[in-house]
């Protein structure tokens, strides 16, 4: 609430005093999302190993508690804190697990917001066939849940056609939004393939 109206400092002192307290009375759950959620605060960007590292805290300690909820947000974190500092591949591991723990879970809505990240990767690293089908499967998971979130990705969609111009947009929408929910599953499975391979090396 606090980070929403912009009151960072009153904000830092809340989560401190919540951290310390869920510390002291060994909730390992409450202390995992805490340290989650206060890397919210922090935009500078000579901040962002601090974040990282306290992300990477809270990720162990959601899958010491089994809390994969807290888990896929904080890998969704961890992706975008390794966007910002143009890290494209380990960005999209990041993602990569998130998008695949949300769905098993069932987490639409963190699903949504998911793929909206990877798409303004790929919308970033110029792949605009792969944004578009990611921004659009975005959105429909937004408007399925009557979220207003829906306006984000349409704003991102719009990004996108700034970028290419109208005519490529609208050629790129017609060949993309039939098929999206496809492209997107091949553009992961890929990826994830991709990924083992560099990890198997």
């Amino acid at each position: 609430m606090y980070c929403n109206l912009g009151q960072k400092e009153l904000a830092r002192e809340y989560y401190e005093q919540a951290l310390k307290i869920s510390r002291e009375v060994g909730d390992r759950r409450g202390e995992g999302r805490i340290l989650n959620n206060t890397t919210m605060l922090y935009d500078n960007p000579l901040q962002r190993k601090q974040v990282q590292e306290q992300l990477k805290q809270a990720l162990e300690i959601s899958r010491e508690v089994g809390d994969r909820k807290g888990e896929a947000w904080t890998l969704h974190n961890l992706g975008r804190i390794c966007q910002a500092q143009g890290k494209g591949e380990e960005a999209w591991n990041y993602f990569e697990q998130a998008w695949s723990l949300r769905r098993e879970i069932g987490d639409r809505r963190g699903e949504g917001w998911t793929l909206h990240n990877i798409g303004i990767l790929s919308l970033e690293q110029s792949r605009y066939e792969e944004a578009l089908a990611l921004l659009l499967l975005a959105k429909r998971i937004f408007e399925e849940m009557q979220s207003p979130d829906s306006q984000k990705a349409q704003e991102s969609i719009d990004t996108l056609q700034m970028k290419v111009g109208r005519d490529k947009f609208v050629d790129l929408l017609q060949r993309v939004k039939p098929q999206a929910p496809q492209i997107v599953e091949q553009i992961l499975r890929e990826k994830r393939n991709t990924l083992k391979g560099l990890k198997a090396i």
